[in-house]
């Protein structure tokens, strides 16, 4: 099965290398599946507790990992000689919302002030990351203030509002020394699609060689370990320990465990030990899911639907943080094979939407879908289904939010000029 894998692996990587298209939503597909199928390359999973190879990947989830693999490049052949010749270019006048920046500036800094008000004191009381998201539990400021940096990174990128730019990347710095990683991986993440986007087609292969791309190339890939390795001085930094700081960048060790210990080892964990153990769950557990679209924050109860599926207390006993989900093992152990390659195919099937709708829109939806499907591509990988449902309602419901908002203010600033004059 490995050889099926990897087969899977380099029949994608070659067609994208050579292909001559945009960049877009299934290369994201392809490259997040990489990252989160790191171990499968390494031939094996690790327990978090030890970070030790105890067990070889399991040959049903080089399968599973194939089945992915093959389903991206199904739909991306689907899109580029099907889908690609009725896209439609964006002609129409471009919308153009003045204030929208600001607005998620100031949502960030409401954020922000929000949180250090309330667990500012824990901050810099030198506690743990986990110990902090544990007293978080039940707010939503860490989340606004990240997802609203977003928006201000990829909406004043576009629109090249410089000092708009400037308050996000201080929103993102201040996320990142609470410890926080993702809201600024994202927020690279959608840059550099839009800027690869924007450059229209092109065969990767000739563009990575390019000398004046060369520089750039090289940045992407020096931006993309930064965050394997953040995790390593997170705490450090936040706890200002510059003595251990000192120590562990002079440790050779550190930037190789960097890779060897990330996430994608504790995700594909989740994925192994659901095959190797013959986890199952209810079936109606996947079904139960759709009660969740009844609210912007409505969750499903796990337990009283019967959706644990990963017992985490019985397989990592000693381990004191989260450790993440898996929604293919989410799906595998509650509808096995045949409704696993379904939901697959209905999971790709909604990025070939994206993708359709990427092709054919404006500025301000193109900055929305780029940072909704970072999310559906990146974080679906380590969630749960009910859990990535909930963060696509929320991305949805702060972007309309600030829409509004800067629609209204844009018209009441509108009248009061014109009652001045």
């Amino acid at each position: 099965m490995r050889d099926l894998f990897l087969f899977s692996f380099f029949v994608n990587l070659f067609y994208f290398l050579i292909k001559n298209r945009k960049v877009d939503f299934f290369l994201l597909s392809f490259i997040s599946s990489v990252v989160y199928f790191l171990p499968a390359f390494f031939g094996y999973y690790t327990l978090p507790t030890t970070y030790a190879p105890l067990y070889d990947i399991q040959p049903e989830a080089y399968l599973i990992y194939a089945i992915i693999f093959f389903t991206i490049l199904f739909y991306t052949l689907i899109f580029d000689f099907v889908f690609s010749k009725i896209v439609i270019k964006y002609t129409s006048k471009e919308v153009i919302i003045p204030n929208l920046e600001k607005v998620f500036v100031v949502i960030g800094i409401i954020g922000s002030v929000a949180f250090f008000y309330l667990f500012g004191r824990d901050v810099f009381a030198g506690i743990s990351k986990t110990e902090l998201l544990e007293k978080q539990n039940g707010t939503y400021w860490e989340l606004i203030w990240g997802l609203s940096s977003i928006f201000v990174i990829i909406l004043s990128y576009i629109n090249k509002k410089k000092i708009h730019f400037t308050f996000g990347i201080l929103l993102l710095l201040l996320h990142l020394f609470v410890g926080h990683r993702s809201a600024a991986a994202f927020s690279a993440i959608t840059v550099i699609i839009y800027y690869m986007y924007s450059m229209g087609k092109q065969k990767l292969l000739i563009y990575f060689f390019r000398l004046k791309y060369i520089a750039i190339n090289f940045g992407i890939l020096a931006t993309i370990y930064f965050f394997f390795l953040y995790k390593q001085f997170a705490n450090q930094i936040r706890n200002f320990r510059m003595d251990f700081i000192i120590k562990s960048a002079t440790n050779i060790n550190v930037y190789t465990t960097a890779i060897t210990q990330a996430e994608p080892f504790i995700i594909q964990t989740n994925l192994n030990e659901v095959i190797r153990q013959k986890v199952k769950t209810d079936p109606i557990a996947l079904r139960s899911i759709v009660k969740s679209f009844g609210f912007l924050f409505n969750k499903v109860d796990f337990q009283d639907q019967k959706l644990v599926y990963f017992n985490q207390n019985l397989v990592y006993p000693k381990l004191t943080y989260g450790a993440g989900n898996n929604i293919w093992a989410f799906v595998f152990a509650s509808e096995g094979w045949a409704g696993l390659i379904i939901f697959v195919f209905i999971f790709f099937g909604i990025v070939l939407i994206g993708n359709l709708l990427l092709y054919n829109s404006g500025k301000i939806l193109k900055s929305f879908l780029i940072v909704s499907f970072v999310y559906f591509c990146f974080y679906s990988h380590r969630n749960d289904l009910l859990t990535q449902i909930e963060i696509q309602k929320r991305v949805a419901l702060l972007f309309s939010t600030a829409l509004i908002t800067a629609l209204l203010y844009n018209t009441f600033t509108k009248n009061e000029a014109k009652q001045m004059n």
